[in-house]
């Protein structure tokens, strides 16, 4: 059975703390089809991600009052099942260099700098999530195999267990044969 096509099953988290950049990057999104969840600050996005964390990726703007979009990510990253979700920060402000690597250092993916090009934000999702699923394929690949190598090495030691039974059942009959030839 195949699965259905990588864009439908993506779910993207975005955050933004201004509504109106929410609302643009869901209409950019929205025509890839994508289930986009909104939240307008850190904190609603780490409430968000207390009870769903199966997304694909996470869109966030890095400055937000409160938790900043670095702050949010590191926290996002202390989770385990969070850990694999990619982090494209959003910004309107600087372009310098140690700025784009602390977010790299937080674990962000990329950048997307404000106003945003619709066309480069498709394209980088498109990449990004597709990345995602494909490990998460993986994954649950490399799950499977673990579980068929456990089956096959407990039918190996179950092998091993019959050929020892065996040879003692061997050995016992050949005992017997012996005594019954002594009693002949």
């Amino acid at each position: 059975m195949q699965s259905p096509p990588l864009k439908s099953a993506a779910k993207i988290l975005v955050v933004d703390d201004r509504t109106d950049n929410l609302t643009s990057i869901e209409a950019i999104l929205e025509k890839d089809g994508y289930n986009i969840v909104k939240a307008n600050s850190g904190r609603e996005a780490l409430k968000v991600l207390l009870s769903d964390h199966d997304f694909s990726l996470i869109l966030m703007d890095v400055r937000m009052p409160d938790l900043s979009g670095y702050e949010t990510a590191t926290i996002i990253y202390e989770r385990d099942k969070l850990k694999s979700i990619p982090i494209i920060f959003i910004t309107a402000h600087s372009y310098d260099e140690d700025f784009i690597f602390k977010g790299y250092r937080m674990g962000g993916v990329d950048y997307i700098y404000k106003p945003i090009n619709p066309e480069l934000l498709r394209a980088k999702v498109a990449v990004f999530v597709e990345l995602y699923t494909k490990n998460q394929q993986l994954l649950l690949q490399e799950k499977k195999l673990l579980a068929a190598n456990e089956f096959l090495q407990k039918e190996i030691e179950e092998k091993k267990a019959s050929e020892v039974r065996i040879k003692l059942l061997n050995e016992q009959l050949l005992s017997n044969n012996e005594s019954l030839k002594q009693m002949n």
